[in-house]
């Protein structure tokens, strides 16, 4: 899947976090293109997570799996973006994950191609 994010045209790449869950990366849609961005953080055991697994139960289903995407930074806009794509599906809930109101946003993983590697 492609799109365009801050002006480069990207690729997606599913990927797998240590814990199990997907990493969406966007890479300049060249041959050998550089990272742009990783427009998820793996929030499974941040310790200001102030929802636990059980808040969001029934929301991960046979749709599919949940992300958490940055917010903040080089990633301001980026849920928007991949939304728009459909990428993922916006779930309307988001979380601090400092003292500086950054945050990071829950979606559902829309995207149909295979995931992951390492």
């Amino acid at each position: 899947m492609k799109l365009k994010y801050q002006n480069v045209n990207c690729k997606i790449d599913l990927k797998k976090y240590a814990s199990g869950n997907t990493a969406i990366v966007l890479i300049e849609d060249i041959p050998c293109g550089q990272v742009i961005a990783k427009a998820t953080v793996n929030l499974h055991e941040h310790p200001r997570r102030t929802q636990s697994w059980a808040d969001i139960e029934g929301l991960e289903d046979e749709r599919g799996e949940l992300v958490w995407i940055k917010g903040w930074s080089e990633g301001e806009g980026m849920l928007e973006v991949l939304a728009e794509a459909g990428v993922v599906e916006d779930l309307n809930t988001s979380m601090d994950v400092n003292d500086f109101g950054s945050k990071a946003h829950l979606a559902r993983l829309t995207m149909q191609e295979a995931c992951c590697q390492g």
